[in-house]
This record gives structure tokens, sequence and C-alpha cells, in this order.
């Protein structure tokens, strides 16, 4: 069904599996206007909110801020469930400091913000993803995918801007704006991360990157850094580039700008 709700503030609630301080049934339609999810904590996902399979949340002027779980500090999306608009901000978990998704996943004008994790600092998503005009910024990870880690799957971001995300333990951490297996970024920046190999993306074995700047808007990978290798784009896949702009980004060691490699030869 479709609620709308407005003014709310929901906070320091617990819950011990899911859906610290909300939680939805399965393909509900939300939306919840100029309201706060604060200070909420869950034993297992969702600190802030959870979304059940289907469901859909729309955030007008809210925000999700400081919640924490072991998965999805945010937010935990079920199968298919959608958020749209709003911050998610400053939230904690083990995997996907702000968000979590399930598979199947729509994040559309969201912006993701300060928040932590050991993997997907800002988020982390399973199975496959359409991401829209969202921003990932100032997110951080102890392993890897500091403003994400996309698990194995096909990911479209469009349109989407990846800044000053870092996965911060410079020895062993790789993708300090984006890890993937398969991603299309379209029309997006990705600026001002850091890791130790692929400052702004990191491409894994077994999957392939597709970097397609519009005619209009080219895609822009500037301003990372790497501590080791790869300070723009660290690459161990097929990848294919057009009409894109890597620029002032540094390594430690090797490939300042990318470091590319396919050995996929079977």
């Amino acid at each position: 069904g479709n609620v709308v709700v407005s003014g709310l503030t929901v906070s320091e609630n617990a819950a011990t599996s899911v859906a610290g301080g909300i939680g939805t049934t399965e393909d509900s339609f939300i939306t919840v206007l100029e309201s706060t999810i604060s200070g909420n904590t869950s034993g297992f996902a969702g600190g802030g909110v959870t979304l059940a399979d289907g469901a859909t949340m729309n955030l007008v002027a809210t925000t999700i801020e400081d919640n924490d779980a072991t998965n999805g500090g945010g937010v935990l999306l079920g199968i298919g469930a959608e958020l749209v608009g709003g911050s998610v901000l400053s939230n904690s978990a083990t995997t996907g400091g702000g968000v979590q998704g399930g598979g199947g996943n729509t994040l559309q004008d969201v912006l993701i913000q300060d928040n932590d994790a050991e993997n997907g600092g800002g988020v982390v998503l399973i199975d496959s993803a359409d991401v829209f005009g969202c921003t990932l910024r100032d997110n951080v990870a102890t392993l890897s995918g500091g403003g994400g880690s996309l698990a194995n799957g096909t990911y479209d971001f469009e349109n989407t801007t990846v800044i000053d995300n870092r996965a911060e333990n410079l020895i062993l951490t790789y993708g300090g704006g984006l890890t993937a297996a398969n991603v299309e970024l379209l029309n997006g920046t990705l600026q001002g991360n850091s890791a130790a190999i692929g400052g702004g993306l990191a491409i894994f074995p077994g999957g392939s990157g597709l970097f397609t700047g519009s005619d209009v808007t080219n895609t822009a990978i500037v301003g990372n850094d790497a501590s080791q290798a790869g300070g723009g784009i660290w690459a161990s896949a097929s990848t294919t580039a057009s009409n894109v702009t890597i620029s002032q980004n540094t390594a430690g060691v090797s490939g300042g700008g990318a470091v590319l490699s396919n050995d996929n030869r079977n």
C-alpha cells in the first residue's frame, strides 16, 4: 500500500535482527517528508531503515543518520527495493555503512556521505543495481570500496558523483571510490578518492568496466590517489574506455592514471 508520513523524529530505537528505526512490508510505497531517522541500531541489518522486497521509499527533505548495524548501517534494501531522494549520513556497519542492497535495487538522487564500514563505506550492492543522480562522498572503508563495493553482477551508474572517499588502510585496500566486477559508468565523476590500489576505481578479474561519457558531459576520473598502483583506475579485467578524461591522478609506485591488465586467456 501507499503511506505518506511527515515531521517524524525516529531516534534511539533498537531491534535484535533488522529495522532498528523503520521497517516496511513487501511491495509497499512509502513517502517520508521532512523527517529525521537517527541513532537507531539493529543487531543484524538496517540500522535506520529496512525496505522489504519490492518496496520503495521516497525521502523528501529527510535524513537517515548516525544509525548502526552489522549490514547496512543506514538502510537495508530487500530484493528489488528502491530508495529515492534524501540523505544517508554518518552511519556505520561492518558492510555497507550507508546502504546495503539485496539485488536488483535502484538508488536515485540520494546523497550518501560520511558513512563508514570495513567493506563498502558508502554502499554495498549485490547482484545488480541502477544508481542514478546520486552522490557518494567522504565515505570510508577499512578494507575496500570507500565509496562503494559492488559484488558480482551488473551495475549501471549514471550522472553519479563519487568524490573524496577512501579505503584507508593504504597497504591492503582496493578501490577508494568503487570496487566492482562489472560496472557501467555514464556521465559521472570519480574525484579525490584514495586507496592502496585503484584510487578511483578497482575492477577485479572476471568482470568488465565500461566508461562512456555522453557528447555533453564526459566521464571524469580526476585527482584520485593510490599509494601503490592505479591512481585513477586499476583494472584486472576486460575494460573499455570511451570519451573519458583521466587527469591529475597519482600513484606511489606505478600507473598514476591507470593500470590495465586482462589475464583472461582461456
